[in-house]
């Protein structure tokens, strides 16, 4: 079981994202970057990223340039939106979570990243907290 956020359980996302097909939906010229930075981590400050492609599925660390979207937030947050103890949503509302970047093009490519459904599930059970 890889601990949370180390580079151990970030490597185990990356396999599993390379593990799932590119989202069918996606514009062959359209790349997506989504980051997350996780601040007060046992392990310091935690920033990556997850690259959706033509070529597929990969998540990055350090990160590579901007993200579209980064999701920045503590590590209690986090801890509690990966056991699904709270939503993004209602981190966002309570001010747990942040967000910058562009928001708009993150909704206009919201069903490419539907389509790629719960890619993570075995990582986060897998997942030491």
């Amino acid at each position: 079981m890889p601990p949370f956020l180390t580079p151990q359980w970030i490597a185990a996302l990356d396999r599993a994202a390379r593990a799932v097909e590119p989202p069918p939906d996606l514009d062959p010229h359209r790349r997506l970057v989504l980051g997350q930075e996780v601040y007060g981590t046992p392990h310091g400050d935690v920033r990556y990223q997850l690259v959706v492609d033509r070529d597929g599925l990969r998540v990055q660390e350090p990160p590579d340039g901007v993200a579209d979207l980064t999701f920045v937030c503590d590590y209690a947050t986090a801890v509690a939106l990966a056991r699904g103890e709270t939503n993004a949503q209602d981190a966002l509302v309570g001010g747990g979570l942040r967000l910058r970047g562009d928001v708009e093009r993150f909704s206009a490519a919201r069903e490419a990243i539907v389509a790629i459904g719960d890619a993570f599930a075995d990582v986060r059970a897998d997942t030491e907290f």
